[in-house]
């Protein structure tokens, strides 16, 4: 669906598939969508997309730092710039 820029169609498969994974999770999902919506220009969303990944690296992964952890952090703090513009 995002492929065909059917963007609502692909979030709601995405969270879907995303849901019916079992524990610990894969953030696949959440990332493609946090995608979805900058594409979108949903920023705010995104950055919720992003807040959530983070928390479930470490629920689910125990990952409190590290590249992929500081890539999102920056990530939010480059959306909440594009927002306030």
């Amino acid at each position: 669906m995002a492929k065909l820029c059917r963007y609502d169609e692909a979030i709601e498969y995405y969270a879907k598939g995303y849901e019916l994974q079992p524990n610990p999770k894969y953030t696949d999902s959440l990332i493609a969508i946090y995608h979805i919506y900058v594409i979108q220009g949903k920023y705010d969303k995104a950055i919720e997309k992003l807040q959530e990944i983070i928390a479930r690296l470490e629920s689910d992964w125990q990952i409190t730092e590290g590249k992929t952890v500081d890539f999102d952090v920056g990530e939010i703090e480059n959306l909440k710039i594009m927002l306030n513009e």
